[in-house]
C-alpha cells in the first residue's frame, strides 16, 4: 500500500485548539458548549447523520455536504438551477457546444501543502470515467456524456463532451475534486480502494479543512488559510450528530447549538417563544415508500404485482400524514420530481386517491383472499412484510406516518411489520449481501433531490442498482429516456422526456411517493446570513447556506 493513502492531514496548534473549544474536551465528543458566536464557531445541530467521508461511497446528505465544504467544486449552485463560480472563475463553450474550458482560481493549497490545479480537477473526471460501472458508479451522472478531461495548464480545464449535454456546468459543477497524488494510487486495478479507502483525514483543500471527525458523532472543521476564494467570516464550524431529537432540540434551547436542522414539528412552537428564529418554506424533500422491484427478490413474488402497487397507493392516507404526522408542514406527494421544481414536475400527476374500497377490490381481483385472521393470503403465504425505517432520518413524524400506513394497510388484509434501524444498516438491509435486493420487499425513506431532475431522475438508472437504487428497478425505456433529457439542451424539448419518466415511475411505482415536507430550520439570532435553500441547511450542492453566515452585529 503506498504511504500516501493513509497520509494524515496535518493539524497546527490552532486546529488543535479549535477541536477541544468547540467540542469542550477532545475526549467529550460531541460537546460543543464552550463555542459560539462570540468566537466565530458555527455549531450545527442534525439528526442526518455522516458515517463516511469517502465522497465514492457515501450517500448521506451530512457527509456530502460536509464534503462540499472541504473539497474545491467548479462551481456552486444557487438558488435555482443556476451555478455560480467556486475554483472555477469563469467557463466557455465553443461553437460546437462539445468542449467547455474552465479557467481556474490560483492560490489554492492541500492541506499538505501541494498546489490545487487543474489537473487535480482533470484526474478526478478521468478516474471517475475509468470507473463509471464499478466504485464510482454513485458519482457518474456528473460526467455523463463526457469524452475526456485535460489540463492545458495549471490554471485550465478543458472537457470534451461526446455530445451536447444539458446543464453541463451543473453537472460538473456537483463533482468533487480530489487531490490526485492521494487518490491516483487507489484507483489502480479496478480501482476497488476508492470506495473502500476510509478518508476519515481527507487531505482538504475546500473552504474548510478538517479538525476531527468522529463517525456519526461530529464533524470539526477550521477554515483553510490557503483556500483559494474569498475567506469565511466563519472561524470554525461544528457539526454534532444527534440519535435523540428530544436532546437536539434542548441543545439549541440551552444555546449548546447555534443551527438545528431539521426541526421536529413537535417542537416549532417551544423554539419559537425561547426567541429563535424559525424558518419554514416549501423544500424538495419527499418522503415514500420503496417497493423491492428486483427478480432476485423470490419469497414474496406478489410485491411486483402492479394491482398490488395499485392497491398500495390507494391505501396511503397522504392528507392524514401531512395533518397528522407533520403537523401540517407537509402536503400530499405525488411524483419524484417535487412541485417546487416548477416546469420540471409534470402536472399530470397527482396523489393517488385515498380510498380503501378500491384497495381492497384491487386485491381481491388480484385473487389475494383474506385468511381467518384477517391477513390476505398470496403465493401460499400471508401478505405480512417487514417494512425497513432508518429512524435517524425518517425522525418522529415518520414513525408516525408509518403508524397510519400501517394502521390503513390492516383495513385492506396486509399486515406491516415496522423494523427500525440507523441509515447504514437500513440501506445494506434494502440492497442486501453482494447487492441482490434479494432478501427485503418494503422501506420508507425519501429523496432531497435538487432542482434540475436529472440527479433524481438518475437514481432509479439500471446502472444505479446496487447504488443509488433501494428499489433494485431497471426498466431499459426509462434508461433509454433517461439518456435523451440528458442530452437534450433545449428546454422545451427537454421537458417531456422528463415528464414521460415521471408517468413511467408512477405507472411501475418502484417509489410510492407519500409526502412533500416543508423545511423546518432553526437558528440563533446571534447569526445572519442564513439562506433558505430548497435543499436545506445542509446542502449537498453548495456551500453557500455556511459561508455566508457571520455573527450578527
Amino acid at each position: 500500500m503506498a504511504a500516501d493513502r493513509n497520509r494524515r492531514t496535518r493539524h497546527s496548534r490552532a486546529s488543535r485548539a479549535l477541536a477541544l473549544t468547540v467540542l469542550g474536551t477532545a475526549l467529550a465528543l460531541p460537546s460543543m458548549a464552550m463555542a459560539d458566536a462570540s468566537n466565530g464557531v458555527l455549531r450545527v445541530g442534525t439528526s442526518f447523520t455522516c458515517s463516511s467521508l469517502n465522497p465514492y461511497s457515501t450517500t448521506q446528505s451530512s457527509c456530502l455536504t460536509a464534503l462540499r465544504l472541504l473539497y474545491p467544486s467548479l462551481g456552486q449552485a444557487g438558488i435555482g438551477s443556476e451555478m455560480t463560480p467556486d475554483l472555477a472563475e469563469s467557463w466557455s463553450v465553443d461553437e460546437t457546444g462539445l468542449i467547455w474550458t474552465f479557467k481556474l482560481k490560483s492560490g489554492g493549497q492541500w492541506s499538505d501543502g501541494q498546489p490545487v490545479t487543474a489537473k487535480d480537477a482533470a484526474f478526478t473526471i478521468t478516474m471517475l470515467l475509468a470507473h463509471a460501472d464499478g466504485p464510482t458508479a454513485r458519482r457518474a451522472r456528473a460526467i455523463a456524456n463526457v469524452d475526456t478531461a485535460v489540463a492545458s495548464d495549471d490554471q485550465t480545464l478543458v472537457v470534451t463532451f461526446k455530445q451536447p449535454t444539458a446543464n453541463a456546468v451543473g453537472r460538473l459543477a456537483q463533482l468533487i475534486i480530489v487531490p490526485e497524488h492521494i487518490w491516483a494510487p487507489l484507483a489502480e486495478g479496478d480501482g476497488a480502494a476508492l470506495s473502500s479507502f476510509a478518508n476519515d483525514q481527507p487531505v482538504a483543500g475546500g473552504a474548510f479543512t478538517l479538525a476531527r471527525f468522529e463517525p456519526d458523532q461530529a464533524i470539526i472543521m477550521q477554515p483553510n488559510p490557503n483556500y483559494y476564494g474569498t475567506p469565511t467570516a466563519l472561524k470554525g464550524v461544528g457539526i454534532q450528530f444527534f440519535g435523540d431529537s428530544t436532546a437536539m432540540v434542548s441543545a439549541l434551547l440551552n444555546d449548546q447549538i447555534d443551527v438545528l436542522t431539521p426541526l421536529p414539528v413537535t417542537s416549532v412552537d417551544a423554539v419559537t417563544k425561547a426567541g429563535l428564529n424559525v424558518a419554514n418554506f416549501p423544500g424538495l424533500r419527499f418522503h415514500n415508500l420503496i417497493l423491492n422491484s428486483s427478480e432476485n427478490q423470490t419469497a414474496f413474488p406478489e410485491i411486483r404485482d402492479p394491482k398490488v402497487r395499485e392497491a398500495f397507493a390507494h391505501a396511503i392516507d397522504r392528507a392524514k400524514i401531512a395533518d397528522v404526522a407533520y403537523l401540517g408542514y407537509a402536503v400530499p406527494g405525488d411524483a419524484m420530481v417535487p412541485k417546487v421544481t416548477g416546469e420540471w414536475s409534470n402536472p399530470a400527476i397527482v396523489p393517488e386517491t385515498f380510498d380503501l374500497e378500491r384497495a381492497n377490490a384491487l386485491l381481491d381481483e388480484a385473487g389475494y383472499a383474506k385468511g381467518a385472521d384477517g391477513v390476505r393470503v398470496a403465493n401460499g403465504h400471508p401478505m405480512r412484510y417487514k417494512v425497513l425505517i432508518p429512524a435517524n432520518v425518517e425522525g418522529a413524524e415518520g414513525l408516525r406516518a408509518l403508524d397510519i400506513v400501517t394502521a390503513d394497510f390492516k383495513q385492506i388484509g396486509v399486515e406491516l411489520v415496522p423494523e427500525q434501524g440507523d441509515s447504514s444498516t437500513v440501506s445494506d438491509a434494502i440492497v442486501g449481501p453482494d447487492n441482490t435486493y434479494a432478501s427485503s420487499t418494503i422501506a420508507q425513506w425519501g429523496w432531497i433531490p435538487q432542482m434540475d431532475p436529472d440527479f433524481i431522475l438518475s437514481v432509479l438508472l439500471c446502472k444505479q442498482v446496487g447504488g443509488l437504487n433501494e428499489s433494485g428497478y431497471c426498466n431499459p425505456e426509462y434508461d433509454e429516456l433517461y439518456d435523451a433529457q440528458a442530452s437534450e439542451i433545449d428546454p422545451a424539448k427537454r421537458q417531456p422526456i422528463v415528464w414521460k419518466m415521471q408517468e413511467i415511475t408512477q405507472r411501475d411505482r418502484p417509489y410510492i411517493v407519500t409526502v412533500q415536507q416543508n423545511n423546518i430550520e432553526a437558528y440563533s439570532p446571534k447569526w445572519t446570513g442564513f439562506v433558505e435553500d430548497p435543499i436545506g441547511f445542509l446542502n449537498y450542492t453548495s456551500n453557500r447556506t455556511f459561508v455566508n453566515l457571520r455573527p450578527a452585529e
